[in-house]
């Protein structure tokens, strides 16, 4: 997006949606205005979400009642950021792997969108204008519904083969050996570490 212009912003994780008008200024911090969120509703299916994602993106364009120039979006789930698809996601977000989510957003408001891994826009975001501003590189972990991690290398996001590279979340760890994770897989760090995990993990130790 270019700089000096307004954008949609929209957050889309397992729990909540969260939206707002950005405006992009040359050497400037990004200026919030319009910030709202809701809830995901993710169980009740990828379309479900889809439907609020764009209700959202249309409540602040209605808003800003100006020029907006696209929209940024930041998901969770893998997403290809060449097409603006969520190509796999899990249990957490039933329905929502294969969601064509920049087209989606594109053909209902007519703005070009932009879509990234949620734990990957967040990592950018700290690279380009917070905690890692004046660092070469920087990793951001990201704890709450899930675990999601992201590398930046010189102002550029680490994608990987398959836009999978720093989802720490699924890495094996020792002490979740045999807990099945919502990806399908068992004895993943996400499992007993992520904020219901703990919660889960609590309850069993009693």
């Amino acid at each position: 997006m270019a700089q000096g212009k307004k954008v949609v912003a929209i957050d889309i994780g397992g729990t909540k949606i969260a939206s707002a008008l950005v405006t992009l200024e040359e050497g400037a911090k990004p200026v919030v205005e319009f910030y709202d969120k809701i809830p995901t509703e993710a169980k009740k299916g990828g379309q479900q979400v889809l439907a609020n994602a764009i209700k959202m993106a249309r409540r602040v364009i209605e808003l800003a009642g100006e020029d907006v120039c696209g929209i940024g979006v930041s998901s969770g789930g893998v997403i290809d950021p060449r097409t603006g698809d969520v190509t796999y996601a899990n249990d957490m977000m039933p329905g929502w792997g294969g969601t064509h989510l920049g087209a989606e957003l594109t053909a209902a408001t007519g703005l070009p969108a932009r879509v990234l891994n949620d734990v990957h826009a967040h990592a950018l975001g700290e690279a380009r204008w917070g905690a890692g501003r004046d660092a070469s590189s920087c990793l951001v972990v990201a704890v709450g519904t899930g675990i999601g991690g992201a590398f930046v290398e010189r102002g550029s996001i680490m994608l990987g083969a398959h836009n999978e590279a720093g989802h720490i979340g699924h890495v094996s760890c020792t002490d979740a050996a045999g807990v099945p994770c919502q990806c399908g897989a068992t004895g993943h760090l996400e499992t007993i570490a992520c904020g219901p995990g703990i919660i889960n993990r609590y309850l069993e130790l009693g």
